[in-house]
């Protein structure tokens, strides 16, 4: 995993009818990102429910981060955040992991440290990515 990146968008990459999405163990990419403090996206657009409540199940159990949206191109779309929300809930995610819930303070200290945490693990690994 990239030490600057701080939210992985997209982690399936999957669209209905379009694209299966990404497969992956799903268990090491959660432990990895909770290891790195790296949030990963819940995409609440209909058409992509990336990542579904099966992954999100494995993303709670590590403890790992979230970050909610909705993927909207117009101001009509922002409503389907529900979507993402009632995923969290369902899969057991807890508020406390949800970025879009930090208060502000927590979430600039999260943005200024995440990356050197993820540095320093990185450069502790010898540059490598072990998981």
């Amino acid at each position: 995993m990239n030490s600057r990146v701080q939210i992985l968008a997209h982690p399936r990459g999957r669209r209905y009818d379009v694209r299966l999405g990404l497969r992956a163990d799903w268990d090491v990419v959660a432990r990895a990102a909770a290891q790195r403090d790296m949030a990963l996206e819940i995409d609440s657009w209909p058409d992509r429910q990336d990542l579904d409540v099966e992954n999100l199940r494995a993303v709670a159990a590590a403890g790992t981060r979230v970050a909610i949206d909705t993927d909207a191109h117009k101001a009509e779309e922002l409503g389907f955040v529900g979507f993402g929300l009632a995923a969290a809930i369902r899969a057991g995610i807890r508020m406390d992991r949800v970025v879009n819930f930090m208060p502000v303070n927590e979430l600039r200290a999260w943005a200024r440290e995440s990356p050197q945490m993820a540095r320093r693990i990185w450069a502790r690994a010898g540059g490598t990515l072990r998981i």
